[in-house]
This record gives structure tokens, sequence and C-alpha cells, in this order.
């Protein structure tokens, strides 16, 4: 895609989609001409806002304020306050997955970590982390 189609154009969504990493960093640091309220996915695209603004989908100066506050919470020292539990839930996720010669990683792996640590921030107990992905991804 990056050699035939680095800028590609969508005329139902009307969005372009770039596969170049100086294209796309540009686009990410110039948050006055582009932005993430209407999704970040096709399969979430729509001629509407995103109807329940999560942190990634608001654009600044919201979503500046919101990462200022957020970062509070993940300083060097409470994240390695979590480390033993972070290493826990990698292991508990990885151990079934040992042999296997194909599995979807994000599903199966990475987006369970940050609800992960997100919840431990928080205070909630172990084991919550397969149910809040999946409240998340029913409300999207």
């Amino acid at each position: 895609m990056r050699d035939e189609a680095p800028l590609y154009r969508n005329d139902r969504y009307e969005f372009w989609a770039l596969s170049r990493y100086d294209d796309v960093l540009e686009c990410l640091l110039d948050t006055d001409t582009y932005v993430s309220r209407f999704g970040t996915t096709l399969d979430m695209m729509s001629d509407d806002e995103v109807p329940m603004p999560l942190f990634i989908f608001r654009d600044p100066p919201e979503h500046t304020l919101l990462r200022k506050l957020v970062s509070r919470a993940f300083t060097p020292r409470r994240i390695q306050g979590l480390e033993d539990r972070i290493n826990r839930v990698c292991d508990g996720l990885l151990d079934p997955l040992d042999g296997l010669t194909a599995f979807d990683f994000v599903e199966r792996f990475s987006s369970l970590l940050p609800p992960t640590v997100i919840l431990a921030l928080l205070g909630f107990p172990e084991g919550l982390e397969t149910e809040m992905r999946a409240s998340v991804d029913n409300s999207l």
C-alpha cells in the first residue's frame, strides 16, 4: 500500500488514509487540520461524530486537557508499583497461546493490557480485564 497508494481517498466517508510514516506523523502533529472525532478505524467511520467520545476520539484542546489530567496517574512510580500485577496478567494471557500457530494478537493479548493498567490505577481487583474490554467494545 505504501508504494501503490500512500495517500488514499474514501469518497463515501470523505476521509484520506495515509500509509507512510512521515505523512502520518505530519497529520498527528497538525491537530488544527486533522481530527479524530469522526472515528479512527474504518468500522467506526460515519458521517456523525462518535456518539460516546472516548479519550482517543477527542481533539484538542479537550484531548490535551484530559491527557494532562490522566498523565498524573501514569507516573513511573505508579506504573512500577503495578509491575507484578501486569506480569501476572501477561503470563495469564500468553500461557494459553503457547504452541498455537496463529491467533489474533490484539484480541487475545494487547487489547486486554490497557484495561488492566487502568483498572489497577483505579483500585479495582484483578480479573475484570476481559469484562471491561467487552463493555467498551459493546459501547462502540
